[in-house]
């Protein structure tokens, strides 16, 4: 399975997850074709990530744009590109915890 595939399959829809996907190649997170070592805790991670990103926000559309979107609390890093590292990955659901209990910091 391609990482657009798993995408899809957590909730994505296909134009949501071809976004997505373009951002991973330009974050370095996985080459052109969608390939990336899915095995590692890192990827793991990345896509417990995104799946609480869609239960936060309600559809992919949303956290689409959210995972896409420059942040200030973020140091105007987009959480895309933060999920290149294990670090990044704690950062993303800080906030997203913070943004699903309402604490907004």
């Amino acid at each position: 399975m391609s990482i657009q595939e798993d995408l899809v399959a957590i909730g994505f829809t296909r134009e949501h997850s071809r976004v997505l996907l373009d951002g991973f190649v330009r974050a370095g997170l996985c080459d052109a074709a969608g390939s990336a070592p899915k095995d590692t805790l890192l990827y793991q991670e990345q896509i417990i990530a995104l799946e609480y990103c869609l239960r936060v926000f309600g559809d992919s559309g949303k956290s689409r744009a959210w995972l896409c979107k420059g942040l200030q609390v973020l140091k105007e890093d987009c959480p895309l590109v933060l999920l290149a590292s294990q670090e990044g990955v704690s950062q993303v659901m800080e906030k997203l915890v913070q943004i699903d209990y309402g604490f907004f910091a």
